[in-house]
């Protein structure tokens, strides 16, 4: 997500490489827009998206795209997790299983701190007690849409209101706990943030959750007859050539048949 500057008006962008407009997307009141460009020169590519949803004030500038002159700002503030996002737009996509249930969605964070020390934006308080107390009520309302994590269990809490653990297990958010959040300028912290992570995704059986349901959401069954009573089918369950790692897959049998006990559906 990103902001588009133009004028007064900040408006919350989707960056995408799909068109879909007209009614369906009108039906969900999306407070939000999709940003493509008639001339195929001024499209915006990949490393300009990752400049503008990282643009973020005051730490970094706005990016101005050279090709349209266009000002982009991080769009944290409005979808800081842009889970529901996500969710409006596989309904929008895939209109013939809009209400059912995904295969997966996942929701990736970039880091909690577990420290009330954690940085937070740093405002020079005001002498006066009134417009202090003012200031310290936009700032909690600026902390609270910022807070991902909040923005996460409100998501889940709404989406995953089903009796089926099956179904609550088809949304899963990862995140990396730090001792402290570090700034966003803290540059020669880079490393330290690395290794913290890369370390607790040792042995973690969340991100092995994770990437199993990713590899069985690629899989697709392919029936070699009719359904018996309603429930019994018999056929080929094959990993799509566009996988990108399907002969990685292919030849590691003790995977194939871990993902096959797991995934199995006994009547």
């Amino acid at each position: 997500m990103s902001k588009l500057r133009s004028g007064n008006s900040d408006k919350p962008i989707l960056l995408t490489n799909y068109n879909v407009t007209g009614p369906e997307r009108e039906k969900f009141r999306l407070n939000y827009e999709i940003l493509r460009s008639a001339n195929p020169q001024n499209e915006i590519k990949v490393w300009e998206a990752a400049l503008t949803t990282s643009a973020a004030p005051p730490y970094f500038k706005p990016y101005v795209q050279p090709a349209t002159g266009k000002s982009f700002v991080d769009g944290g503030l409005h979808y800081n997790c842009p889970a529901w996002v996500a969710h409006h737009e596989r309904q929008i996509l895939w209109k013939n299983v809009q209400y059912q249930q995904p295969d997966v969605l996942l929701s990736l964070g970039t880091g909690l701190g577990t420290s009330k020390d954690a940085v937070t934006t740093q405002v020079p308080q005001p002498t006066k007690k009134g417009f202090r107390n003012l200031v310290n009520i936009i700032l909690g309302m600026v902390q609270g849409q910022l807070n991902s994590e909040k923005a996460w269990d409100d998501y889940y809490a709404h989406v995953a209101m089903t009796d089926n653990p099956e179904d609550r297990a088809r949304y899963i958010s990862l995140n990396v706990m730090f001792d402290i959040r570090p700034g966003l300028d803290k540059v020669d912290q880079l490393d330290l943030l690395e290794t913290t992570t890369r370390l607790s995704a040792r042995g973690s059986l969340e991100l092995k959750d994770a990437a199993d349901r990713l590899i069985a959401s690629s899989f697709c069954l392919e029936r070699e007859g009719p359904v018996i009573k309603g429930r019994v089918c018999k056929g080929m369950c094959w990993l799509s050539h566009c996988f990108p790692y399907h002969h990685t897959l292919r030849d590691t049998p003790i995977l194939q048949l871990d993902l096959c006990r797991r995934f199995r559906r006994v009547p």
